[in-house]
Formats: structure tokens, C-alpha cells, sequence
């Protein structure tokens, strides 16, 4: 009885074992040549890398977590050019979030939530917001500002993604340079 009990054990631990190591949840990349990077869900997909009609280049990388793979987990990060150093940087994240809806076919926003910190870097200034597209998609965003860079970073899904421990690691992977 002993015995068998600890090789249906060590079955299942073999198992779970296998399982957890086919895909890290968490993955740490490089945000091609922005001199930041991410932690990601799953396994991210190529970053691609395409310039604004301003010459900023804009940097996008998505994935799907074999644990959640009806979700999309996404960052938009935009490295600025020609910014004024007095330019409000949390109404400059806005205003591209707001941007970013009609590429997106964003139905219904709740509004900003505002005056979010990033403890791995001082001066970004963060908001989050939560949409809703005309695919029925439920969007859970979180942007950021800091210097010469916005980042937007969203999950996606037929729900309103509530694992909030996932979430929380996820939208304060973003490192801009400088940060550990």
C-alpha cells in the first residue's frame, strides 16, 4: 500500500513537474533595442518594431500563457522623440491610450484611474482603465510614463481578467532603463 501510494506521488510530481517546466509564467525580455524591458506571460511572441509619423518608434509584443490561453497579454511601448521636458506626461499617456481605442474598436471605457506609482521607477506616473470592444473583448489596461517613453499594457480576453496577483506582476514588469 506504501509503495503504491508513492509512485502515484511521485507520478503526479513527475507530472506537475513536467507541466510547470514546458512554460515559465513569467518571462523576462528585452523590448528590442528601447533600452527597456518586460516580464511577460507565457511566451512572448517577436517584438515589433515600427516608427510613428513623428519618427518615435514604437515597439509591440504580445503573448498567450498556455495557463490562460484565452487571454492576450500585450505591451505597447512608444520610445518619444522631441519631448519637451514640461510636457504633463500622465495627460500625454492619456491621450494615446485614448488614441489607441479606435484601432482597437473600443466600445466602453470605465475613465482613468490615475496616480499610480511604479516602486522601480520614481518618476513614472501611471493610470489604469478598463474597456470593453465591439468584439465583446474585455480589456484590462495599465499605462505608464516615464521620460521619453509610454507604455501600455493590456490583457485581453471574454472576460474581465481577474486573476489580480497575475495582473499586478504583469503591469509592473515594465523596467525602463536604468532600473533593476
Amino acid at each position: 500500500m506504501y509503495h503504491s501510494i508513492l509512485s502515484i506521488m511521485l507520478v503526479f510530481l513527475t507530472g506537475f513537474h513536467l507541466k510547470a517546466s514546458e512554460e515559465p509564467l513569467l518571462n523576462k525580455i528585452e523590448i528590442a533595442s528601447s533600452g527597456c524591458s518586460a516580464y511577460m506571460i507565457g511566451k512572448p511572441g517577436e517584438v515589433s518594431v515600427s516608427n510613428s509619423p513623428d519618427g518615435s518608434e514604437i515597439f509591440t509584443v504580445e503573448s498567450v500563457s498556455q495557463k490562460y490561453p484565452d487571454y492576450q497579454f500585450g505591451v505597447i511601448l512608444v520610445k518619444l522623440i522631441g519631448i519637451d521636458e514640461n510636457v504633463d506626461r500622465e495627460q500625454l499617456l492619456m491621450a494615446y491610450m485614448d488614441f489607441l481605442k479606435t484601432p482597437f474598436s473600443i466600445t466602453a471605457s470605465a475613465g482613468y484611474g490615475k496616480g499610480h506609482t511604479l516602486e522601480t521607477h520614481a518618476s513614472a506616473k501611471g493610470v489604469i482603465d478598463y474597456w470593453e470592444g465591439s468584439d465583446g473583448l474585455k480589456w484590462v489596461l495599465q499605462g505608464w510614463a516615464a521620460e521619453d517613453y509610454l507604455v501600455v499594457m493590456f490583457i485581453s480576453g471574454p472576460q474581465t481578467f481577474d486573476n489580480v496577483s497575475i495582473q499586478k506582476v504583469f503591469f509592473n514588469g515594465i523596467r525602463f532603463p536604468g532600473d533593476k
